[in-house]
C-alpha cells in the first residue's frame, strides 16, 4: 500500500491522470486494503465483521449495540446495560 502510495506521490504532473486516485489504484492492488475497507463497510452498516485475513487470521467482531438497533427499529438500548449482562 505503501509503495503504491509513493508511486502516485512521486509522479510529476504531466505523467500523473488527474482523475487517478492512490487510494483506487491500493484497493486494486491490495488484499489488504480491500479487506479493510469491507470491514469498515460492514461496521457502518450492520455493525457486524468476519473476515479471513491472508487466507489464515479469521477476525471476528460485532457491534453489540448497532446490531440491536437493526434487528428492532426505533428500539435503542443504551450501550452500558449490554456491557453489564455481558460481562
Amino acid at each position: 500500500m505503501v509503495s503504491t502510495h509513493d508511486e502516485i506521490a512521486g509522479r510529476s504532473e504531466g505523467e500523473s491522470d488527474c482523475d487517478e486516485s492512490p487510494y483506487e489504484l491500493i484497493l486494486q492492488r491490495s488484499s489488504l486494503a480491500r479487506g479493510l475497507k469491507s470491514v469498515f463497510s460492514n461496521l457502518s452498516s450492520s455493525g457486524i465483521v468476519n473476515i479471513i485475513i491472508n487466507k489464515w487470521i479469521q477476525v471476528r467482531f460485532c457491534l453489540p449495540q448497532k446490531v440491536h438497533r437493526s434487528r428492532k427499529k426505533g428500539l435503542l438500548i443504551d450501550p452500558e446495560i449490554i456491557d453489564r449482562f455481558v460481562y
